[in-house]
């Protein structure tokens, strides 16, 4: 049960008909977020049952960047640009370091391909890159 401030939250499983009117706006990226997210979450759970320290590196700010935060943004975005291609992201890696060091590079392809087979390179990196 709810016992918050705001709005109740709305139930992931919430038909559109029992939605309030204002909440029927964004049923269909509410939707597809959850099922994106739900999938990522997977993905994360996987790479930290494997994750190692090499797996590990770290940004100029000294906070690390794991094989997960690469995987988990590439698979999100390249999800998300398919059914919103014309809908702006926001996310806080880049491809540089990836491009740079092939190893992490097919790590996080080999994570990715274990909730979308079908990711290949060059869509991985065009999915980290399509942000703002």
């Amino acid at each position: 049960m709810f016992s918050g401030c705001g709005p109740q939250p709305i139930p992931a499983n919430a038909l559109e008909a029992d939605l309030h009117p204002d909440d029927r706006e964004f049923a269909k990226e509410r939707k597809a977020a959850l099922r994106v997210v739900a999938q990522a979450s997977l993905l994360c759970h996987r790479v930290q049952e494997r994750l190692v320290s090499t797996e590990t590196m770290e940004k100029k700010d000294q906070s690390p960047v794991t094989v997960a935060d690469f995987a988990s943004q590439a698979y999100i975005i390249s999800e998300l640009i398919k059914e919103f291609p014309d809908y702006p992201f926001i996310a806080e890696e880049d491809s540089n370091d990836l491009k740079d060091n092939k190893e992490l590079l097919n790590k996080v392809l080999e994570s990715v391909r274990t909730v979308k087979s079908t990711m290949d390179e060059e869509s991985l990196l065009v999915s980290i890159d399509k942000v703002l």
